[in-house]
């Protein structure tokens, strides 16, 4: 079975629609660019704690899955990625 994939509309309609506002527990949320973790932290704002995995000033095509990547990975609670077979991940 192939996992499920959630766009970052999908995230942000799921937000808007299914979460109330109070006794919202924070998401951790990490993207492979930093330009999407920006996104991510503008649409989450104060209930994100959000990580980029590249840096500005790296190529994404050359990001070593590092152990501490893989670890913030397994913990996040969302995964934003740009797809198209841009990233390692």
């Amino acid at each position: 079975m192939r996992a499920k994939r959630i766009s970052l509309m999908g995230f942000v309609i799921f937000v808007c629609l299914f979460v109330p506002a109070t006794g919202f527990a924070e998401l951790r949320v990490v993207a492979t660019l930093p330009v999407l973790a920006d996104i991510a932290r503008q649409v989450g704002g104060r209930h994100v704690t959000v990580q980029a995995l590249a840096k500005g000033t790296e190529d994404p095509h050359y990001v070593i899955p590092r152990p501490s990547l893989i670890a913030a990975v397994s913990r996040a609670d969302l995964f934003v990625e740009l797809g198209l077979q841009f990233e390692l991940w």
